[in-house]
């Protein structure tokens, strides 16, 4: 029996559609991770160096202090603070986009 055309290419397009939604999503996510990352870096500059702390002395008072400064970056970074995280996106979906076309010409 032949097959209705739109039972081969209705699959194949959610297909390439989840796969969008997909890479759009892991955009975001590889974009929130830098800011985050950039965003623990900048604010480990501005806590006080060694021997002056929040969390006072010896080697469990760096680890609070790591904690601190990851849950600090960690709650930042998604709200895009810096307007690294839209810029970064977007041209990680433009860097998709140029791959797909590429890979389309091979």
């Amino acid at each position: 029996m032949i097959q209705p055309i739109e039972s081969i290419l209705l699959p194949a397009a959610q297909g390439a559609a989840g796969l969008a939604a997909r890479e759009a999503r892991s955009a975001k996510e590889a974009a929130v991770r830098f800011e985050a990352i950039f965003l623990e870096q900048l604010v480990k500059e501005m806590m006080p160096r060694e021997g002056q702390s929040y969390f006072g002395s010896g080697s469990g008072a760096e680890v609070f202090k790591n904690f601190f400064i990851e849950a600090v970056a960690g709650e930042m970074a998604p709200r895009g603070v810096l307007g690294i995280r839209p810029l970064l996106e977007k041209e990680l979906n433009k860097s998709d986009q140029r791959k797909e076309r590429n890979d389309k010409w091979k």
